[in-house]
């Protein structure tokens, strides 16, 4: 055999040598991967965890630091009723406001004041007043103490003023105010009436209550 095809010979051997060597390294290098893995895939799975759970915190933190919105308790000690009606009988438009107190959860006081306009014929005005005086007090200028009630007319150029109060009691005679609480659209009242059913029997009548 002639030296040139031996030393072909020995470097073909020594390139089949590297080639297993090489493919010994890769096979190697590929188990070390496998074996890593797992504990990469553990490593980020704990990190992802611990983000979590510093995330959900401060979340926590940020909501708890917002003010309590606690509901606030209504005050049920006063009522307030307004209505704006028109009457044809006698042609006018009325204004009237009335504010209720209440005590112990029963109606204790109200305190009703109303203005009346002409709208239409103007002499209808000492109509109405005349018919007040028939149906309920027979002057302008009212302090019945022993029913609790005072109240007070005012017809001032063209301009009727109705203001009256009541202090509720049991026994007492409303009957005097009738006249006026039906002409105003007011609910007529006892002292056994609550928060809510004068709010219930004034908007039944057209007023707006709160």
């Amino acid at each position: 055999m002639s030296r040139k095809k031996k030393k072909q010979e020995e470097i073909i051997k020594t390139h089949v040598l590297n080639l297993k060597e090489i493919r010994e390294a890769e096979k190697i290098d590929k188990k070390e991967r496998r074996k890593k893995m797992p504990g990469l895939f553990f490593g980020i799975g704990i990190i992802l965890i611990v983000l979590g759970l510093c995330i959900s915190f401060l979340i926590a933190k940020v909501f708890s630091n917002k003010p309590n919105t606690k509901p606030v308790k209504k005050d049920k000690t006063k009522l307030t009723c307004v209505s704006n009606l028109k009457d044809n009988n006698y042609s006018t438009k009325i204004h009237t406001e009335t504010i209720y107190t209440f005590k112990s959860g029963k109606l204790y006081y109200s305190n009703t004041n109303s203005s009346i306009v002409p709208n239409g014929d103007v002499n209808k005005l000492n109509d109405l007043v005349n018919n007040f005086h028939t149906n309920g007090y027979q002057v302008d200028e009212v302090n019945d103490q022993n029913n609790s009630i005072v109240l007070k007319n005012k017809l001032i150029n063209n301009k009727l003023t109705i203001y009256y109060s009541i202090t509720y009691s049991k026994n007492l005679d409303f009957s005097k105010t009738k006249v006026y609480d039906e002409y105003l659209s007011q609910p007529s009242l006892t002292f056994s009436d609550t928060y809510e059913t004068v709010k219930e029997k004034s908007e039944k009548l057209g007023s707006l209550c709160n």
